[in-house]
């Protein structure tokens, strides 16, 4: 250890690898290597060195001893600290011997002087035991947390995923690593971080000094192989919402020289300038060669340069060290002093000793120069005016930084006022221009008055005239309409007529062939009674020769002979079954063309009624017609009610004349609805009569198909079948693709379309306001030559008045005639200004309508933008997936066998967002079988966490109180939530009816409803839960399971005791439960249509917020044996719930099998179609099925996955998940499951790895 030195400065020993932390004008050190400190564990001589802390005032200039109360830590040297408001938190350390360092997190209360431990040392704890690092302290919505960062020290108990160790081989037994660990004060835990962009490696021996609340930088340190002392610069960013840390990497530009070479043990500091700028400050440390460096830099954080300090005059006492501290005490923006405490010379067997210990540094920026000045610490006289010299300085620092914000408020303050004055000018002059704009308007209102007045005047007559052509109009109509209507009653009773009589006839040519057909009908039955005998005796005759040939077995030459000329015989008989069936086929080709003979008659009386449609078309257009002609005069009606003013039409004379045209329409309007519903009803008893023969023939039809059909079901083939359906593929691809082609070409020529529009509306606008400003030119000539003509007027006027002796009442005659020739001039223009206004707002329409489909155009192009942009989106987002699965694989096998021997069977799988998978419990290896324990609490309080982004697996820790149903409950997720219903507890017949809600960002359990055997809820488990929305509620919907004895029975649900010796005490249940999250109350449900019977081990999913499908299960009815289903239910969900079963039709053979504790999933594909996938699960037999199947819940079909693989599907009591990539690519994953046939396995039974996690691609 190193040598003490006899005249070491009173206040502070010499010491190496402390810490310095500042708590407003004080400094504090603790412990570090010394002279004297015992290499041991724990001892009386070792607490006197920790029991004390160091204590330096700014304002005294000396240190002073203080004892501590307390347990202070054992990692005396190599510690991290960090201040938090009155308190010092320490982290880690060496503790002086061997290899023994630390992961405790103690704290000191800077007041008090008292120790606690927070967090004790425990090599078991996934926490590295390390020193040499860093820690920097956070707060985030008033909790703050503690980022340690890196370090050297013993071999690590757990090694984390996102986070790199490698072994030291200068240091034997010691690790160096990058580790990333995060405490939250407030709740005593640790946290898991996520780590994104260019990471530092495995270092230590570096400092790193927080910036701002989210920003911290990191420079130097002794990084992975031991020899290479870093120089380059790591900006931190932290997002404590999300639990991120973001770092960038800046290396030495090769163009640049002033950058400081690599090193390690060296010290910094940050201080903040006058602009807010934060500077980083380093000195000293040791490079490559382990040289002691002799320099002091400043990095600028915001535009990444480098300085040196020039000028120092340091001689070996302020910079020349290694594992020392540097801090800093701030008297002004623009003044700082920095103290450098403590280090080592050249080798540790030298520390720095007395008067250099403590050395203090005055850095003063002045106009973008750096004053440096030596604080003497030694003399307590000098010290004190130096301090009180800094501190008049940094008052006028501040003084002058006050002014300055004065001024520029002044400044700020000056130039609003000039602004107002001027925009208060210009409004004035705004003003001016607007009242004389307004006496324009005035004028040209006046003028088009007058025009107004004459085109109404001409309205009127001309509207007089088109009432009296109106009129004869009317009258020439009725007529011809009640000379139709008599043709048209004629017609139809001929019609009828001939209807009746072709319907008479062709009724006994149907009853004559419903005879010939019965009689053939039984002639088939016959023959067909007689196959079926001869199949019975030849099936008596197989189990003969079977039964011979197990008994001799010895004689196989003779039977053979035997058995081939039984086939001979069989062969003949096929030959005469095929020449009947020749008969059965002629007899059908008569069937066919007596079914022709029918449809050409319907044909003909299609062709009738179409004639009659024709007829009623021709009266709609006429009707058509004069409703337009109603709706003119009713437009006319209307400006008719604008111009009583100037009419001489009384209002009395108007309203009879609209009362009678009023009772004229409602007369026809009665008369046309009478004659809708006369023929109405004859197409409906034409239609009726022709229904009735066409299902009656129908339905004999298909009956003697259906009989022929059985009959030659043994002769249809599966290849045909699988051949019609490939080609059936190819056909909805083609399709598919071509309805892709239309609506591109569509969209097109709707851009094409819409443009040409935009510029023929274009080009019209144009000219009519050419036309516009032409006739707006000609009116102001026309003014103006008035003008001229009134001014020569008065100089006549002026002129006539010096030499003539007219009257002055003349003269004020002359003055009238012109007052009244500028009213009418001004009535003129008023009219004409009226009639700009129409001519304006027809325009205004017209681009209102133009910025309408503007609008429209660009939504549509923005639409496909988006799409577009999105399909780029994901493409290259499937690039970056497939590159990272690639070039991680190796780096993560280990990793992914830690975390998938976690993962288990009877867990249920949960997506949150576009890619983030989470599965919780479960059956495990190691799971205890009790009601509760820490044991089993180490199980629930974690929670895997899968991201499609990483392709990794994280245990990300979960607080509150978990559920305690592990295995078969049921989950779903709401936005950042996840809800979890029921399960089975691990022991006897433990069951749950609690609900649980979990937070997925802050990742907090919260219990909403607790397990209560009373409640009319049934504890259970393997059933489904549903989540859907109705006015803004979320509501959950449980159905079905099995678990413990009910404590009330509804009445519409059933329950049923299991007769199973392994399930001895449990009940079987389709009880329906529906809980509102919004006022935390259970609701009842009413059920109808076909209701599953009760079930468990089925699958539930939601197909969107009000449909669902359900799939297979154990079901079981009254007492009967329960058994493995293949039915489906089709759920319609409204507050009530409505089921629909559909089971195998006989007819069509792809159809998964009946099966239970199976997987599914729902993906949307192509054209919004809902596929349901199931995979896996075990049949009747307890055996495990090795398939996949698609279910189109549209058309209502099955279709089968090929070569899939074993590892994916033949498994059971699994889950499958789902992301989507776009609406043709998706990734389904399984995750867990057993692969051993019975319910009660092993943990060696369990799916292993590398098979936990598997995912296809679709």
């Amino acid at each position: 250890m190193a040598k003490q030195h006899p005249k070491d400065y009173p206040g502070l020993k010499a010491r190496f690898f402390h810490s310095a932390a500042t708590v407003g004008d004080s400094l504090f050190v603790w412990a570090g290597g010394q002279a004297g400190l015992p290499n041991v564990h724990d001892s009386t001589e070792k607490r006197k060195f920790t029991n004390t802390i160091q204590h330096f005032t700014a304002s005294s200039g000396q240190w002073f001893a203080r004892e501590t109360t307390g347990v202070p830590p054992l990692g005396v040297t190599a510690y991290s600290c960090t201040a938090i408001n009155d308190h010092l938190y320490y982290f880690g350390g060496y503790c002086n011997h061997d290899n023994c360092f630390h992961n405790s997190i103690t704290r000191l209360d800077a007041i008090s002087l008292q120790w606690s431990e927070i967090e004790p040392t425990d090599s078991t704890k996934p926490v590295m035991r390390r020193g040499c690092g860093g820690m920097l302290s956070f707060e985030h919505d008033g909790v703050h947390y503690l980022l340690m960062i890196g370090g050297i020290g013993s071999k690590p108990a757990v090694k984390l995923s996102h986070n790199k160790y490698i072994q030291s081989k200068l240091h034997g037994g010691r690790w160096r690593t990058n580790e990333h660990s995060m405490y939250n004060l407030s709740s005593g835990k640790w946290d898991n971080v996520l780590i994104i962009g260019e990471c530092i490696p495995p270092a230590d021996g570096f400092i790193i000094e927080k910036i701002s609340n989210t920003r911290a930088v990191l420079f130097g340190g002794i990084v992975q192989d031991e020899a290479t002392a870093s120089n380059n610069i790591y900006i931190l960013n932290l997002n404590l919402s999300l639990s991120t840390v973001s770092w960038q990497c800046i290396k030495k530009p090769e163009v640049i020289d002033q950058w400081p070479v690599g090193r390690y043990n060296h010290a910094a500091a940050i201080i903040l300038k006058k602009s807010g700028c934060p500077l980083l400050v380093i000195c000293g440390g040791m490079n490559n060669d382990d040289d002691t460096l002799d320099d002091c830099w400043i990095f600028d954080t915001t535009q990444h340069t480098w300085t040196t300090w020039t000028k120092v005059d340091i001689h070996d006492s302020f910079s020349k060290r290694w594992a020392h501290s540097l801090s800093v005490f701030t008297f002004s923006p623009r003044c700082f002093w920095i103290i450098t405490v403590g280090g080592a010379f050249i080798s540790n067997t030298e520390l720095i000793q007395y008067p250099n210990v403590t050395m203090i540094k005055s850095l003063v920026f002045n106009e973008e120069k750096i004053i440096i000045l030596n604080i003497p610490v030694s003399n307590n006289q000098q010290y004190q005016s130096t301090y009180f010299q800094q501190l008049q300085l940094g008052r006028m620092h501040w003084l002058e930084y006050q002014r300055l914000k004065e001024k520029q408020k002044e400044a700020a303050q000056e130039l609003e006022g000039h602004q107002l004055a001027e925009y208060k000018t210009l409004l004035k002059q705004q003003e001016l221009e607007v009242q004389a704009i307004k006496q324009q308007l005035r004028n040209e209102q006046d003028h088009s008055r007058q025009l107004l007045i004459d085109m109404e005047k001409k309205e009127t007559k001309h509207y007089l005239q088109l009432q009296e052509k109106e009129q004869k109009y009317h009258h020439q109509l009725q007529e011809n309409k009640a000379e139709k209507e008599l043709e048209l009653q004629r017609f139809c009773f001929q019609l009828q007529e001939k209807l009746e009589r072709e319907k008479a006839a062709k009724d006994l040519e149907i009853q004559n062939c419903h005879h010939q057909l019965q009689e053939k009908e039984q002639e088939m039955h016959k023959y067909y009674q007689h196959v079926e005998n001869q199949l019975q005796l030849k099936e008596a005759e197989n189990q003969r020769c079977h039964f011979q040939l197990e008994e001799q077995e010895r004689e196989k030459a003779k039977t053979d002979q035997e058995i081939q000329n039984y086939c001979y015989q069989l062969l003949e008989k096929e030959k005469m079954e095929a020449l009947k069936n020749q008969e059965i086929q002629k007899y059908l080709q008569q069937l066919q063309e007596k079914e022709e003979e029918i449809q050409n008659y319907f044909n003909q009386l299609q062709e009738k009624n179409q004639e009659i449609q024709e007829l009623s078309r021709q009266l709609w257009e006429k009707e058509k017609e004069k409703a337009e002609k109603d709706q003119e005069i009713q437009k006319y009606q209307y400006q008719l009610q604008e111009k009583e003013k100037t009419d001489a039409l009384t209002k009395q004379e108007i309203e009879k004349y609209c009362q009678q045209l009023q009772e004229k329409e409602q007369e026809n309007l009665k008369k046309e609805k009478e004659k809708q519903i006369y023929y109405q009803k004859i197409q409906e008893s034409e239609l009726r009569e022709k229904t009735k023969t066409k299902q009656k023939h129908s339905l004999q039809l298909s009956e003697k198909e259906k009989e022929i059909q059985r009959c030659h079901q043994h002769l249809r083939k599966e290849e045909a079948e699988k051949e019609q359906y490939c080609h059936q593929l190819k056909e909805n691809e083609k399709n598919y693709i071509q309805q892709l082609q239309v609506k591109d070409q569509e969209l097109t020529e709707m851009r094409k379309y819409h443009h040409l529009q935009l510029q023929e509306n274009e080009a019209k606008i144009k000219q009519k306001m050419q036309n516009f400003d032409h006739e707006l030119q000609k009116m102001k000539k026309e003014l103006e030559d008035k003008e001229k003509e009134m001014q020569k007027y008065q100089y006549q006027l002026q002129e006539k008045e010096k030499t003539d002796a007219l009257s002055k009442q003349e003269i004020q005659k002359y003055h009238q005639q012109l007052q009244e020739k500028e009213q009418e001039n001004l009535k003129k223009e008023k009219e004409k200004q009226i009639y700009y206004q129409k001519i304006q707002e027809s325009e205004r329409e017209k681009t209102e309508t133009k910025r309408r489909h503007s609008l429209q155009l660009s939504e549509k192009e923005t639409e496909i933008q988006r799409c577009l942009q999105n399909l780029r989106k994901k493409e290259a987002e499937k690039e970056q997936y497939r590159r990272q699965l690639k070039e991680n694989e190796n780096k993560y096998i280990q990793q992914l066998q830690q975390k998938d021997k976690e993962l288990s069977e009877k867990q249920n799988a949960a997506t949150v967002g576009d890619s983030s998978l989470f599965v919780w419990a479960g059956e495990q290896a190691g799971l205890p079988k009790v009601h509760d324990s820490p044991e089993k609490r180490k199980f629930t309080n974690t929670i895997q966490h899968f991201t499609a982004s990483s392709g990794q697996w994280f245990a990300r820790e979960t607080t509150g109180t978990p559920p305690l149903g592990v295995m078969g409950y049921s989950c779903a997720a709401i936005n950042n939530h996840l809800y979890y219903f029921g399960g089975y507890c691990n022991h006897d017949n433990c069951f749950h009816n609690s609900i649980t809600r979990l937070d997925t960002i802050s990742l907090q359990w919260r219990e909403l409803e607790p397990t209560d055997a009373t409640r009319p809820v049934m504890r259970r488990g393997c059933g489904g839960m549903l989540s859907f929305e109705h006015d803004g509620v979320h509501y959950l919907l449980m159905i079905g399971g099995i678990g413990s004895k009910p404590a009330v029975q509804l009445q519409q649900n059933r329950y049923i005791e299991t007769m199973h010796e392994r399930s001895s005490g449990r009940w079987r249940t389709n009880e329906h439960s529906m809980y509102n999250l919004s006022l935390e109350k259970w609701d009842n449900v009413s059920v109808t249509g076909q209701c599953i019977p009760p079930a468990d081990g089925f699958v539930l999913e939601k197909i969107s917020n009000t449909r669902a499908i359900l799939f297979g299960g154990i079901i079981q009815d009254d007492k009967t044996e329960a058994i493995a289903s293949n039915d489906l239910y089709l759920l319609r969900i409204d507050l009530s719930l409505t089921t629909v079963c559909i089971k195998k039709p006989e007819a069509i053979d792809k159809w998964p099998v009946g099966r239970y504790n199976h997987a599914g999933t729902i993906i949307v594909a192509g054209l919004l179609c809902p596929l349901l996938v199931i995979c896996g699960g075990m049949n009747n037999n307890n055996d495990k099925l090795d398939d996949c199947w698609m279910f189109d819940t549209t058309q209502c079909t099955w279709t089968t996955w090929t070569k899939v693989g074993h590892s994916f599907s033949k498994r059971w009591a699994h889950s499958l998940s789902v992301f989507t990539f776009s609406p043709r690519c998706f990734w389904i994953i399984t995750v867990g499951g057993a692969f051993v046939s019975r319910r009660e396995v092993t943990s060696d039974e369990l799916v292993q790895y590398p098979y936990i996690t598997v995912m296809k691609s679709l």
